[in-house]
């Protein structure tokens, strides 16, 4: 009997510059498994590749820049960089990224509730599972699960606070309920309150939608709440992988123990 496919995975995924001799990889070697309900964590230095292999994987490159190796398959089916490839990953239906700045997702001159409800009814057009509720509703729920509310829907993005809008980002993930979620950073600039409302919102998403999380962050506690793998990337590779609290706990590359040694001294231990 074959198993079932995996719902995505990346194999040596190579990121670059197209039509340079070199051919550098600047974000390279990166592989995983991922299947529904699953939540991942990426960490490691500010520059790592961490962001760029996110937007290779929702397919929001910029144009410089492209898939130059390695293998991304969904449910199965080649998604990139594979010659004669015929699936792809349908935005806000199959893949959504929240990016680490909500100025990148948000339109200023477009109201909150506008952003919401058209994402919900775009969804909806593709196939995607939304909620038995009217999009407006499902809004409104998407934003009280958040800890805004019903107000936030009235307001223009530069009319909220930077944490606001990133809950709004997070809204607009439980609103269209992905199939995968790449989350950039989601619990930056949130007092304790509103990290642990937007964890909630993560657990939720792959507990009960069934949504494969991918969360980057330089936050090692937070991933180790929310992730079970553990990716680490420095200078542009994939250097560690495995159970986030095996590598915490006993981490085997220099990089992995640097950023441990940095956890446990801003906290104090």
């Amino acid at each position: 009997m074959v198993s079932d496919p995996d719902l995505l995975y990346v194999s040596d995924l190579c990121i670059g510059m197209p039509g340079k001799k070199s051919n550098t990889c600047l974000a390279g070697h990166v592989g995983f498994r991922l299947n529904p309900g699953d939540v991942l964590g990426i960490t490691g230095q500010s520059g790592s590749g961490k962001t760029l292999t996110a937007m290779a994987l929702a397919g929001i490159l910029p144009r410089s820049l492209a898939v130059l190796g390695g293998s991304v398959r969904f449910m199965g089916e080649p998604v990139l960089p594979e010659k004669g490839a015929q699936k792809s990953l349908v935005p806000g239906r199959d893949i959504l990224m929240l990016c680490q700045s909500p100025a990148r997702a948000l339109d200023p001159w477009v109201k909150i509730g506008v952003h919401l409800i058209d994402a919900v009814k775009a969804v909806i057009k593709r196939g995607g599972s939304i909620r038995e509720m009217t999009p407006e509703e499902t809004a409104v729920y998407a934003l009280e699960t958040t800890g805004l509310g019903a107000w936030a829907l009235d307001r223009y993005p530069f009319e909220l606070s930077g944490g606001q809008r990133r809950r709004c980002l997070m809204a607009l993930a439980l609103a269209v309920r992905p199939r995968i979620l790449i989350a950039d950073e989601p619990a930056t600039g949130q007092d304790d309150v509103n990290r642990t409302l937007v964890e909630r919102c993560i657990r939720d998403l792959a507990k009960n939608a069934g949504t494969a999380v991918i969360v980057i962050s330089h936050d090692l506690r937070g991933l180790q709440r929310l992730a079970s793998e553990l990716i680490v990337i420095y200078n542009g590779s994939q250097i560690e992988a495995g159970p986030v609290r095996d590598m915490i706990e006993n981490p085997c590359h220099a990089h992995t123990r640097d950023l441990v040694d940095a956890m446990k001294f801003l906290e104090g231990v």
